[in-house]
């Protein structure tokens, strides 16, 4: 390790995780993290970072190559592993591997109490992290953070802790369906369902059954269509976002009228509307095109800016169904006009006059 004390741990590479593995037992793995949590708490300094010493570079490749690992981790190891990462920093903590063993673990088996307090206080630690790292992982912990069945429900926070009030008074066999349906949610600014989610869903719809999915989901969709303002959170747009996935696969008329309430809803804020509203326009697209051509321009119109690039290939494909192109679009403001790259370049700043 020439110069090592002298470079930022992230500047190294990493051990190799797979010689580890073909080393050591899960449980031997499990333990040698625990021990390396350990180790770091006596190079870390008093601003929570590990220091790049020579001894805490190596702590940090130990911790990185370890944490990378889908290993099984009991409370004994979970517990110290969240609370030394809780307010640490990605360039010197391997956090994003951390929060992949913590949803390692959620699928595996309950948490308990203790550690849905430690993922609370992780997720607050990431409030001031302003790199795009950090805020997905802040993201991918809110959403975690949604399933603990400690957390009091909220119903003015958001749409969706009616769902988590729903799902805590159901009879435990349908209360596992349904909670399986929505750990399966995906955490992306994707609007259309992955293939690994697609597989999944038609396996839960099936196991609750066509006609009980949609009466749930009629209940659920129905305060979109009601008088009263309604408040979708960041984790609340990615749960309506799976409903309205599986609002395709059901191919229910009375669930699709239910959804497409959400033209007129009445929202209370309007942050994260654009997640749900662009994933009913791949809804709408299914359509007749006469049909879906005003409800996409309805949703164009109330997105505005926020519209984004999936939307804009929905718009055109079904704006070309209706005999339009693409200079047509432009012309009526309904896609984004050509820009070359230069005048990209003038227009971000990168480039001069």
């Amino acid at each position: 390790m020439e110069d090592a004390a002298s470079k930022p741990p992230h500047q190294l590479q990493g051990l190799e995780a797979k010689n580890l593995k073909k080393k050591f037992t899960p449980g031997q793995l499990a333990d040698l993290l625990q021990a390396a949590v350990v180790r770091a708490h006596w190079h870390t300094n008093d601003d929570g970072i590990l220091v790049a010493s020579e001894h805490g570079v190596m702590i940090y490749r130990i911790l990185r190559a370890l944490t990378a690992i889908p290993i099984p981790l009991p409370d004994e190891q979970m517990i110290p592993l969240l609370e030394a990462s809780i307010g640490r920093a990605q360039c010197t903590w391997p956090r994003e591997a951390v929060c992949e063993r913590i949803e390692d673990e959620f699928q595996r088996r309950p948490l308990n109490i203790l550690i849905w307090t430690l993922l609370h206080e992780l997720h607050s630690g990431m409030a001031g992290d302003p790199s795009i790292e950090g805020q997905t992982l802040r993201r991918r912990l809110a959403m975690l953070l949604w399933h603990d069945p400690y957390d009091a429900v909220d119903l003015k926070k958001c749409w969706s802790e009616a769902i988590r009030r729903d799902l805590r008074v159901m009879l435990e066999d349908r209360r596992v369906l349904w909670n399986s349906v929505f750990e399966a949610t995906p955490v992306s600014d994707s609007t259309e369902p992955p293939g690994k989610w697609q597989k999944a869903a038609e396996s839960h719809a099936a196991q609750i059954g066509a006609g009980q999915f949609g009466k749930q989901l009629l209940q659920w969709l129905a305060p979109f269509s009601g008088a009263e303002p309604v408040r979708l959170s960041m984790v609340g747009s990615h749960i309506l976002k799976a409903l309205l996935w599986y609002s395709r696969l059901l191919r229910n008329p009375e669930v699709d009228a239910a959804a497409l309430a959400l033209l007129h809803t009445n929202w209370r804020n309007k942050d994260f509307i654009f997640r749900p509203l662009t994933v009913l326009a791949g809804n709408i697209a299914m359509l007749a095109p006469h049909e879906a051509w005003p409800m996409l321009l309805h949703i164009q119109g109330v997105l505005g800016s926020k519209a984004s690039a999936r939307l804009e290939k929905i718009v055109k494909q079904v704006g070309a169904q209706q005999g339009l192109s693409e200079d047509e679009l432009r012309s009526f403001g309904l896609i984004q006009a050509k820009v070359g790259s230069r005048c990209r370049r003038i227009l971000d700043g990168t480039s001069p006059l």
